[in-house]
C-alpha cells in the first residue's frame, strides 16, 4: 500500500481514497521447440528408440521431420505414436517399403483393398519363409544327429576307417586261424 487519505464530506460521508501498487512478475519456460514441436532426443526418449532410428524412419519416407532455423529436427506430439506403430510393423517382419505403402491407409483410418492385399501378400512371404526355415531346422537336426551317432555311410572317415579296421580284423583273423 502506497498511500492513504480519508476526507469527511458530511456528517455522515466519509470519503477514504486508498493507492496500492502491485508489481507482477511472469516467466515462462518453454521446454518445445516452435510451438509444441519435440525434438528428435524428446522422440527417441518417448518411443524408446535410437535418434539414429529416426533418422533411418525419415531417409525412408516414414516419418516426416520439419526443420528449426538452425537446422536441427522436430516432430509434432503425434510422432511419439507414430514411432510406435512402426516399431510394431517392422517386429511384424514388414520391410520399410511395405510400412511406407500402408501408412496412408493408417493416417486416414480405413483399410484400403490395396493395403490387405499388401498384408496379406507379405502374410505369404513370412508363411514361405518360415517353412524355409523349418526345412533347415530339419537339415541341421539330421546333421546334430549324425554327429551325435556317426555311422559309416554318413562319414567318409568313418567308412575309410572301419574298412581299415575290418581289413586289420581279418588280417588278424586269419593269422589266428593259420596258427
Amino acid at each position: 500500500m502506497k498511500g492513504k487519505s480519508a476526507r469527511r464530506i458530511d456528517g455522515n460521508t466519509i470519503t477514504i481514497t486508498i493507492t496500492i501498487t502491485i508489481t507482477i512478475t511472469i516467466t515462462i519456460t518453454i521446454t518445445r521447440e516452435e510451438g509444441g514441436m519435440l525434438r528428435i532426443g524428446d522422440v527417441a526418449g518417448r518411443a524408446g528408440v535410437s535418434t539414429r532410428a529416426l533418422r533411418y524412419y525419415e531417409e525412408q519416407g516414414l516419418l516426416p521431420a520439419e526443420r528449426t532455423t538452425s537446422g536441427q529436427r522436430v516432430y509434432p506430439e503425434a510422432a511419439v505414436e507414430r514411432v510406435q506403430l512402426i516399431q510394431q510393423l517392422f517386429a511384424a517382419g514388414l520391410p520399410s517399403r511395405t510400412i511406407r505403402q500402408l501408412l496412408p491407409s493408417v493416417d486416414s483410418g480405413v483399410a484400403a483393398p490395396e493395403s490387405l492385399a499388401l498384408l496379406r501378400s507379405e502374410r505369404d512371404r513370412i508363411t514361405a519363409a518360415i517353412a524355409e526355415l523349418e526345412r533347415a531346422r530339419e537339415e541341421l537336426n539330421r546333421v546334430i544327429d549324425i554327429c551325435l551317432h556317426p555311422t559309416p555311410e554318413h562319414c567318409p572317415a568313418l567308412r575309410e576307417g572301419a574298412a581299415a579296421y575290418a581289413g586289420a580284423v581279418a588280417g588278424a583273423t586269419e593269422e589266428i586261424i593259420a596258427a
